[in-house]
């Protein structure tokens, strides 16, 4: 259905748990788009103590705002370390101005925290830390480069 209003709870909806690697895990609650048009995307995440949910990136197209719901959390940035708890708001532009990457800096709880995205297909993220590209495109797929293994435009053409 396009262009349906969506009302929903976190309670209902499902959970995505990703704990693929000892520095990064989440939890994670999707509320569905309101049509495939839709460029806005809704998550509630809870990431566990002393975890982040994700490298340090930045989204040359996404931009995303974070609504801290409970707990500590230490936001990295090219710049700083800020500490963010209950009640911070964090916008995150779309460019390297916007890098960043949160940890729970808790260890007892969770930090829990509401996610909106202004979101586009395809995506290309950058990871500097790693020297990686990502490029997200429909339907959930997904690749990473690293940097240095370009080929040429009529390579295998």
């Amino acid at each position: 259905m396009d262009n349906t209003i969506i009302i929903s709870n976190k309670n209902k909806l499902d959970l995505k748990h990703k704990n693929e690697h000892p520095k990064y895990e989440y939890y994670k609650f999707e509320v569905p788009k309101t049509g495939e048009k839709s460029k806005v995307q809704v998550s509630f995440y809870e990431i566990p103590p002393n975890k982040s949910n994700y490298p340090f990136h930045y989204h040359l197209r996404d931009e995303e705002v974070f609504y801290i719901i409970k707990g500590k959390g230490l936001l990295k940035t090219f710049d700083s370390e800020i500490i963010v708890q209950e009640g911070d708001v964090i916008v995150c532009p779309p460019s390297p101005q916007g890098a960043h990457m949160l940890t729970n800096i808790m260890s007892d709880e969770n930090l829990v925290y509401i996610e909106f995205d202004v979101t586009h297909i395809p995506e290309i993220v950058k990871y500097p830390n790693s020297e990686k590209t990502g490029v997200f495109e429909e339907k959930g797929i997904k690749a990473f480069y690293k940097a240095g293994t370009e080929v040429d435009y009529y390579t295998g053409e």
